[in-house]
């Protein structure tokens, strides 16, 4: 958990956590938006209100997390605090750890899923951590990061990502323009289609006031794109429904349908929903009763892209038929 301190002295720059949001990658945790309205004072530069459950989980497994590492690897660790790179003091870090007599950075993660990473030992990683780990060893003058991730809160992988001063310097010019274009003039940067930069506009603009005014060729063109987009997705989910429940047709009472690379199933869910009237009709049930009284669950369509398969395999059976704005 930052200090208020800290969290000061970030308010000078971009850190590390937040490099892949000023650079715009969907999966980064805010919006650029989120992070320039910080930064401008905006919004609060420590709301810890907001902060989601998971990430204070995280924060509470970081040290153990951390003993997991340095009792696999045999590296004494110490926390260098915020840093802020005094070559460009624009750029700031606060790395989880780092390695004592080393040129070593340690992020720590804990995952509740295993989207985007590779194989352990790999350097396989989400854009967004390469950004964050990049940023730090820019900062911290290291040349390697081991990325400790906790997944599903029982497995312990460990990654490991090399410097790569090409990508820091591409991410400094991206910085150093989102800075001096938007942070010092205090001109937004547009906003994406994030629900962060949903909620970083209602925290902007907490409230309406005055009169209705008359739309510019800008405004009226990105109403139009708005219309047609909601009118397009209206058509995409009849379409996308109709087309559902003609799978489902067509499958009828079978399991369903496997091409090249697709595949769709209509099966019921492992477990159905107990009928707890019959039950408690019949005291002292049994197991054999509950499943008597358990029917199957719910029939769920699920159509999904697999890779095409080039190996032998047992005979298929046939089917039957913006603009930015100041402050």
């Amino acid at each position: 958990m930052l200090t208020a301190e800290q969290h000061a002295i970030r308010l000078g720059g971009v850190s590390a956590s937040e490099v892949a949001s000023v650079a715009g990658l969907p999966t980064a945790y805010e919006s650029a938006l989120s992070v320039w309205a910080r930064k401008c004072g905006v919004t609060p530069a420590n709301d810890d209100a907001e902060v989601p459950e998971f990430i204070h989980l995280g924060n509470l497994l970081e040290p153990v997390i951390a003993d997991m590492y340095a009792k696999r690897t045999g590296f004494s660790l110490y926390e260098p605090g915020t840093i802020v790179d005094p070559t460009d003091p624009i750029r700031i870090a606060t790395p989880d750890r780092l390695v004592v007599g080393q040129r070593r950075n340690v992020q720590i993660k804990k995952r509740r899923n295993s989207d985007g990473w590779g194989e352990d030992g790999t350097g396989d990683v989400p854009a967004d951590i390469e950004c964050q780990v990049q940023w730090e060893m820019a900062v911290s003058n290291t040349d390697i990061t081991d990325i400790p991730v906790l997944f599903f809160g029982t497995k312990l992988l460990v990654f490991t990502v090399k410097r790569d001063d090409e990508m820091i310097a591409s991410l400094t010019e991206i910085v150093h323009n989102f800075w001096n274009n938007y942070v010092i003039p205090r001109i937004a940067p547009p906003p994406d289609g994030s629900e962060d930069a949903r909620r970083a506009l209602g925290r902007v603009f907490r409230s309406s006031k005055g009169d209705l005014l008359d739309g510019t060729p800008e405004i009226e063109a990105l109403v139009r794109t708005y219309m047609e987009a909601r009118e397009a997705e209206t058509a995409a989910t009849l379409a996308k429904e109709e087309a559902g429940n003609s799978i489902r047709a067509a499958i009828a009472d079978g399991a369903g349908f496997i091409g090249r690379d697709w595949k769709a199933t209509w099966a019921n869910n492992a477990n159905g929903s107990p009928s707890w009237k019959s039950i408690a009709e019949e005291l002292g049930a049994s197991p054999e009763l509950i499943a008597k009284h358990t029917p199957p669950g719910a029939r769920v369509l699920r159509v999904t892209a697999v890779k095409e398969n080039t190996s032998k395999s047992k005979p298929r059976a046939k089917a039957k038929g913006g603009q930015g704005f100041a402050i």
